[in-house]
């Protein structure tokens, strides 16, 4: 079985060459108090009408997912847009 600290060093390792990705995620985690909540990085969530979104951060158990938006080409411009996805559209 891993271990927590296992599990979350397999999920930085998906993100470490997207810089300010990884810093906004890992800080969200950080804040994070309870050791229940289940979450997942880079996430592929299947939606109705054959549609598909790979999201940054997703709180399965709390319906929400993340993407964050980095700025590409040495811009440091950092923006994340909060998908709630209705439960009735996931596949």
């Amino acid at each position: 079985m891993i271990t927590k600290d296992e599990y979350l060093l397999k999920n930085f390792s998906k993100i470490k060459h997207k810089k300010w990705e990884l810093f906004v995620i890992t800080r969200i985690l950080h804040l994070i108090r309870d050791p229940d909540i289940e979450y997942v990085c880079q996430q592929y969530i299947n939606v109705k009408g054959n549609r598909h979104y790979l999201t940054d951060l997703c709180f399965p158990t709390l319906k929400l997912y993340y993407e964050i938006d980095e700025g590409q080409h040495g811009t440091v411009t950092v923006s994340y847009t909060h998908l709630t996805l209705p439960t009735s559209d996931l596949v």
